[in-house]
C-alpha cells in the first residue's frame, strides 16, 4: 500500500512536475518506483494479448468477463487465505462503488470493441489525447488554472501526432472511428471519477479490485446477449495458442487489477493518465517485434509525436481563491457603546 506521503508533491508555484521530474524525485521511493513499473509493464502487455485473443476468439465481451473473474476470484481466494486484505461485499460500499464500476465497465468494454476494428496504434492514438481531456475537466470543474505555454505546446504535439496518424491510416473504418471516440470519452470520465471513489471510499486495494471485478461481471453477460456473440463462441476454435494466450490474459488481468488501483492511490488523476500513455511506448515495441497488424513508419511517427506531447505536460496549479476585501461597514453609534461595553467586561 501506499501512504499519503507518496502523493506527487508540488513545485513552489504550486504545479506539478513533469513525469521525467516525477520519476527522478521518487527514484529513491521503491514502493512508488515499484507501482510505475508494475503497471506500465502489465498495462502495455495486456494490450497487446487482448488483441491477440480477439483474432483467435472473436468474442469481446466473453474475453472480458472470463478476465473479470480471474481477477476478482483471485482477489476473493487470495483473502479467504489470508494472504491479503479483501474487503467483504456490503451494501453501502457496493452502492458507493456501483457508478465507478460502470465507467469501469464501460471503458473495458469501448476498449475491447477498438480492438476488435482497429489496430493496437490507433487505440494508442486516443489514448495519448486523454490527458487533455483530464486537463480541461480539471480546470472547469476542479480549480485548476488553465495551461501554461510548456502545456499548450503539448497540445499541439498531441494535435499535429494525431493528424500525422489519421493521414497515414489508410484503412480508415467508421466503425472503429466510432469505438475509438466513444473510448476517449469514457476514459476520460474514468480516470477523473475513479479517482474521486478511491479517495472517497475507504477499502483496501485488493478490496477494490474484488468489488470492480465482480460487480462488472452482471453487465458484461448482458453484453454477451445483446452482442449476439454466442454464436461466434460456438464456432470458436480452441488450440494450444488460443487456450495460451487468453490463460496470459487472465494472469495480466489478475496484475492490472493491483497494480492500477495501487497506483490511483499513490498520485493525482493527470498523473496517472500521463503515465498510462508513457508506458504505451512498450507497448509499440512489443507490437512492432511480435505482431504483422499494425500501422506503417509514418502512422508510428504521428503515435511518437502524441506520446512525447503527452509526457511534457504539466499540470496546472490550482486557481487562487480571491482574496475578500475589507469591510466598508462602519458601526453605529448604538453598536459603539455594546462594543465598549463587552470589552470593558471581558477586561473585569
Amino acid at each position: 500500500k501506499f501512504s499519503s506521503s507518496n502523493r506527487m508533491p508540488e513545485t513552489s508555484s504550486g504545479a506539478y512536475p513533469s513525469p521525467a521530474s516525477l520519476f527522478l524525485s521518487n527514484f529513491v521511493n521503491g514502493k512508488l518506483l515499484l507501482g510505475i513499473i508494475g503497471y506500465c509493464i502489465t498495462s502495455s502487455t495486456l494490450l497487446i494479448l487482448n488483441k491477440a485473443a480477439l483474432v483467435y476468439v472473436d468474442t469481446p465481451n466473453v474475453l472480458l468477463i472470463v478476465q473479470l473473474l480471474a481477477a476478482g476470484g483471485s482477489a476473493y481466494i487470495f483473502g479467504r487465505l489470508g494472504f491479503v486484505e479483501v474487503d467483504p461485499l456490503e451494501m453501502p460500499k457496493v452502492k458507493a462503488f456501483l457508478p465507478a464500476v460502470l465507467v469501469f465497465f464501460a471503458a473495458l468494454f469501448t476498449n475491447m470493441k477498438c480492438l476488435e476494428f482497429a489496430n493496437v496504434e490507433a487505440v494508442i492514438v486516443f489514448r495519448c489525447s486523454v490527458p487533455i481531456i483530464v486537463a480541461v475537466c480539471e480546470y472547469l470543474f476542479l480549480d485548476r488554472e488553465l495551461p501554461s505555454l510548456r502545456s499548450w505546446v503539448s497540445l499541439l504535439c498531441i494535435l499535429g501526432g494525431s493528424i500525422v496518424y489519421a493521414i497515414s491510416d489508410h484503412g480508415f473504418n467508421v466503425a472503429a472511428y466510432y469505438w475509438l471516440f466513444s473510448y476517449l470519452g469514457v476514459l476520460s470520465f474514468d480516470m477523473l471519477y475513479v479517482k474521486y471513489i478511491v479517495d472517497s471510499v475507504k477499502m483496501t486495494t485488493w478490496g477494490r479490485v474484488y468489488y470492480n471485478n465482480i460487480l462488472s461481471i452482471p453487465p458484461a453477460i448482458l453484453c454477451v446477449f445483446l452482442m449476439k456473440e454466442t454464436e461466434n463462441l460456438k464456432n470458436a476454435v480452441w488450440n494450444v495458442p488460443s487456450v495460451s494466450i487468453w490463460a496470459l490474459g487472465c494472469i495480466f488481468s489478475v496484475a492490472i487489477s493491483f497494480c492500477g488501483f495501487n497506483l490511483r492511490a499513490a498520485v493525482s488523476a493527470l498523473s496517472f493518465t500521463v503515465i498510462g500513455v508513457a508506458n504505451k511506448l512498450i507497448t509499440i515495441i512489443l507490437n512492432v517485434t511480435v505482431w504483422d497488424r499494425h500501422a506503417g513508419p509514418m502512422g508510428i511517427g504521428g503515435l511518437l509525436i502524441c506520446m512525447l506531447g503527452s509526457t511534457i505536460y504539466q499540470q496546472a496549479p490550482k486557481k487562487k481563491k480571491a482574496a475578500h476585501p475589507p469591510s466598508s461597514h462602519k458601526p453605529r453609534d448604538s453598536e459603539s457603546v455594546e462594543l465598549l461595553a463587552t470589552e470593558g467586561n471581558d477586561k473585569d
